[in-house]
């Protein structure tokens, strides 16, 4: 049973969601807060209550304010009644005020992952020195959907005031939005919308760039998963601190820059600093391949996840 579960288990956002309300091993009932996360409670309180309980602790819900206010005390019964709890990072553990009172039953497990392969032929050389070609010799690069809390507007601002080119892969429901605003900025030789592309283009890209970014400003950024992908291919990540995992990943000074969210000016100086020092960026980069391959590998993921479900399982009369 364990054995086919290894091998389809990807904690994820899309991992998270496909879990929310299902049963994957059996005996024990799979919640995950954060995605769908009234779901999760309607399943909650429907349920027989026969079924030992794990949480999945994906991200405090931020933006329902007014219905937070009546699904509170519900949620709060919800993990009162929870077996264990995961989350993703201590930095989310120690800020976030629904875990706080639950510290005891939490167990950090952060996410692993197993990048998608680029094999270096001749032609990948030759495709990211095309990409220079095109966008010149310093790429920054932004992966990621175009929602409220990634702070994008923050870093198309930025811009005026940064060397290179920015690229953006992703879509989403600010994409107008931000069109609009990088054309009334008169930045459009210097930022250039990808939209969504296949997952070796993707890492082509993360290849090709000098620095990825997360700007992201509000605590919606749980993790910053596009972090991983980025350290694993060499690259210094510039991202914020939102006392989430964004820092637990990125390490200021060690593998990238982290600076105060919301913050136009520290940002351009981040991008601006790495992008003087070659040296910096190399070191970073190289920090950046240790730590994910030392503590975000999938089979380290995995393996303290299945350990999870096999205690639970044992703890049953």
């Amino acid at each position: 049973m364990f054995r086919q579960w290894r091998t389809t288990l990807q904690l994820s956002e899309s991992f998270a969601e496909s879990l929310s309300g299902q049963r994957v091993v059996t005996g024990i009932d799979v919640q995950v807060v954060g995605y769908r996360w009234l779901r999760s409670v309607i399943c909650f309180y429907i349920n027989t209550f026969k079924q030992q309980v794990l949480r999945i602790w994906v991200r405090d819900i931020i933006r329902q304010v007014n219905l937070l206010k009546l699904y509170g005390p519900f949620l709060m019964k919800f993990l009162e009644k929870t077996e264990i709890i995961l989350v993703s990072s201590y930095n989310y553990l120690n800020s976030s005020k629904w875990l706080m009172r639950f510290r005891n039953k939490c167990k950090v497990i952060p996410y692993g992952h197993k990048l998608p392969a680029l094999e270096f032929y001749p032609e990948t050389n030759r495709k990211i020195a095309a990409l220079h070609q095109r966008y010149g010799s310093f790429i920054l690069l932004f992966v990621g959907r175009f929602r409220n809390y990634k702070g994008l507007h923050i870093l198309i601002e930025s811009m005026k005031k940064v060397k290179g080119k920015l690229l953006l892969i992703g879509a989403g429901p600010l994409g107008k939005t931000l069109r609009r605003q990088v054309a009334g900025a008169k930045l459009d030789k210097k930022i250039f919308f990808l939209g969504e592309l296949p997952d070796q283009e993707m890492v082509l890209h993360l290849h090709a760039c000098d620095i990825l970014i997360l700007p992201s400003h509000l605590r919606s950024e749980a993790f910053g998963f596009v972090q991983l992908e980025a350290m694993a291919c060499g690259k210094p990540v510039v991202s914020t601190e939102l006392k989430t995992g964004t820092s637990f990943v990125n390490q200021n000074r060690k593998t990238g820059l982290v600076i105060r969210p919301n913050d136009v000016q520290a940002l351009a100086e981040a991008i601006n600093y790495l992008l003087a020092n070659p040296e910096i960026r190399e070191n970073y980069g190289k920090a950046g391949v240790e730590r994910v391959e030392k503590y975000f590998s999938m089979e380290k993921m995995v393996d303290n996840i299945v350990e999870v479900y096999e205690s639970i399982l044992l703890s049953q009369p």
